[in-house]
């Protein structure tokens, strides 16, 4: 989510996704994906659902723009009910320390330095990269957890909850 004001910071960031998207670890999303005649609002919302990692591009025209404001809502409530990541990048200097529901999350770059305040705002990216990179791999460790054979066969038996309640005879799922 961010404003279009804050176009190049995204052009930037997607140069910097290449190396995670080029081993699969990444497949990007944002609204310039959308083609001429689709729903543009139900584009978004479908992106948003069908997330993983949400970012939010943190700058004084994301925080004026209402459209951010409810991307953001929508994110940290799917964060709350879904478990999903939803990263707070710093572009610029701004009042983003007041926004309770963003300054409650551990923003990027590190301590929440803004990419702006950089001398070398790739250094900046790459402290991004670097941070977006152990959430993946975190995420990735978390979907790849295997039941074993034997706890799958226990969950699947239903016998033994044919014998959980004495007073029952018949137990629905």
């Amino acid at each position: 989510s961010y404003s279009h004001d804050d176009a190049f910071y995204i052009e930037r960031f997607r140069k910097h996704l290449s190396p995670l998207k080029d081993n699969g670890l990444v497949q990007e999303w944002y609204d310039r994906k959308i083609i001429a005649g689709e729903d543009y609002k139900k584009e978004i919302d479908n992106n948003l659902d069908d997330a993983d990692i949400i970012c939010l591009f943190i700058s004084p025209h994301f925080l004026n723009s209402e459209n951010c404001k409810k991307e953001t809502e929508k994110a940290l409530e799917r964060n709350k009910s879904r478990s999903i990541r939803v990263i707070p990048i710093i572009l610029s200097d701004c009042g983003w320390h007041d926004v309770e529901n963003i300054s409650k999350l551990l923003a990027l770059p590190t301590d929440g330095k803004p990419i702006s305040k950089f001398t070398d705002q790739d250094s900046g990216w790459k402290n991004v990269y670097e941070g977006l990179k152990k959430v993946i791999k975190e995420e990735l460790e978390y979907h790849q957890l295997n039941i074993s054979t034997e706890h799958q066969n226990f969950l699947r038996n239903a016998e033994m909850l044919s014998h959980a309640h004495s007073q029952k005879e018949i137990v629905t799922l």
